[in-house]
């Protein structure tokens, strides 16, 4: 009774081992299937935080246009800090316009003025043309930022030129 105990126990083991007497294969397949499965499966990629805003530097100025949008119109406001006859002036003001696809349209009022722009948004970069002061059209670049990246070229901006009006 011993001998068919010991016997039973050890065909039990070698079947459990060997998939039951079936393609030893077989039993190792669904293994390692999960564990290349596990292993072809990528790591997900965090999703981007959206932009803050637009951020454009210069050697002698810093801009900022941050807006929210509501079934394609822009409501938001503008800063920027420029030097203006070799001293620092920091200007604000409100932003409108439209986003339809990548096509932007921008007008940025200060005072009684306004100044109208065009352009496209193309995953981090928003390209702007309008005409400059003497006339000629022209194309700028901003970036997407966070407000924190707009704060510290700000403050840059003011230890290289100082506080101005």
């Amino acid at each position: 009774m011993k001998k068919f105990l010991v016997i039973f126990i050890c065909l039990f083991f070698v079947c459990l081992l060997s998939g039951c007497g079936g393609n030893s294969q077989a039993s190792v397949t669904p293994v390692s299937t999960t564990t290349q499965q596990q292993q072809a499966t990528p790591t997900p990629t965090p999703t981007p935080k959206p932009a803050d805003g637009y951020i454009r530097t210069t050697d002698d100025s810093v801009r900022f246009l941050k807006w929210s949008e509501a079934n394609g119109q822009i409501n938001g406001l503008w800063s920027a800090a420029t030097i203006q006859n070799g001293q620092p002036v920091y200007q604000n003001g409100a932003l409108t316009g439209t986003h339809s696809g990548e096509n932007v349209t921008l007008t940025m009022k200060y005072l009684m003025q306004e100044a109208a722009a065009t352009g496209t948004l193309k995953g981090n970069i928003l390209s702007l043309t309008s005409p400059g002061q003497d006339g000629k059209i022209s194309t700028v670049e901003y970036k997407a930022c966070s407000i924190a990246d707009f704060n510290q070229a700000l403050e840059a901006f003011k230890k290289k030129y100082g506080a101005g009006k």
